[in-house]
């Protein structure tokens, strides 16, 4: 999650592309929810930067 977080931080993030979620495969659902607390926390991470930069006056890169 750290790596995200940094990566938010360095440059103007647009989009996340998420590979090998299969439900129909993961009968414990276990990959599904990881898979929905990254993108969950991402979207965090964003918007709390671009929160950061709108308060600074700054336009994000």
């Amino acid at each position: 999650m750290e790596v995200l977080q940094g990566i938010t931080h360095k440059g103007n993030v647009v989009g996340i592309d998420l590979c090998e979620v299969a439900p129909d495969y993961d009968s414990t659902k276990t990959t599904s929810i990881l898979a929905a607390q990254v993108l969950l926390s991402l979207v965090g991470y964003v918007f709390h930067v671009r929160s950061l930069d709108n308060k600074t006056g700054e336009i994000p890169a």
